[in-house]
């Protein structure tokens, strides 16, 4: 496997299949937990992109969103 990192983001060879991962961090396991960030990473021809997102948690628990 190979990495390469251009700005934020994260470019990883795979082999000739796709993938598709979400993850979730979360201040809680039940399903109205606070949710601190959003990864998406897709593979698809040899090559592996992810993302990341951080979200606001003050407007959440305001919300009713559980720690």
């Amino acid at each position: 496997m190979t990495t390469a990192t251009t700005n934020s983001r994260t470019t990883v060879l795979l082999q000739d299949q796709t993938h598709i991962v979400i993850d979730l961090e979360t201040l809680d396991t039940s399903p109205s937990a606070v949710v601190t960030s959003i990864g998406v990473a897709i593979g698809s021809k040899g090559a592996f992109t992810s993302w990341q997102v951080n979200l606001e948690i003050t407007s959440q628990l305001l919300n009713g969103r559980t720690v």
